[in-house]
């Protein structure tokens, strides 16, 4: 995967690509204030800080970090700079690796929404995006093994059930399929 991953990308992408495939992520749930300061501080003087961006620090840390510790990250980050991480994310980096830091910091957020979020954009618009759609049902329901989470957040966030949304958008044994793997982790 590494090789494929070092021939098909190239930049900041390839490098956060490359080290989450490290799997040096701290997976403590535990989280030390005293490094959520140090990264924080670290963020802020390789992005917004100065002029220029030192990407190898934001790849280091959110490549790394434990998901609550990312969390953590963005809570103090707002609260200290008055401004999002999101926003110091978008204004420092750009491209695929702006969306990948993006996507780890929301998924240390609120992994349902996301979640959730990914599967509204599989289903939306003219036709859907099945091959999304199968990898997203089946991903969540073999990793966490209960879609029980998601359908209270799905159901809030676009006034449907889960399930009314997948036979509204797909047919026949697919249909059958998928409804079968959503109901049998409900």
């Amino acid at each position: 995967l590494e090789k494929d991953i070092v021939s098909e990308t190239s930049g900041d992408f390839r490098r956060i690509l490359v080290a989450m495939l490290q799997a040096q992520r701290d997976e403590n749930p535990q989280v030390n204030q005293t490094q959520v300061e140090v990264d924080v501080d670290a963020l802020y003087e390789s992005g917004e800080g100065r002029v220029g961006t030192e990407e190898s620090r934001f790849t280091q840390i959110f490549s790394q970090r434990s998901f609550p510790h990312i969390k953590e990250i963005a809570k103090t980050y707002a609260n200290r700079y008055k401004k999002t991480i999101y926003e110091a994310i978008r204004s420092e980096t750009s491209g695929n690796y702006c969306e990948t830091l993006v996507t780890i910091v929301s998924y240390a957020e609120d992994q349902i929404s996301l979640f959730v979020n990914w599967l509204q954009d599989s289903m939306a618009g003219l036709g859907t995006r099945d091959d999304d759609l199968i990898r997203l049902i089946l991903s969540w329901a073999e990793v966490i093994s209960t879609l029980d989470s998601v359908f209270p957040t799905y159901q809030r966030k676009t006034n449907k059930l889960l399930t009314n949304a997948i036979e509204s958008e797909t047919s026949g044994d697919y249909k059958r399929m998928l409804i079968s793997i959503v109901e049998g982790n409900a």
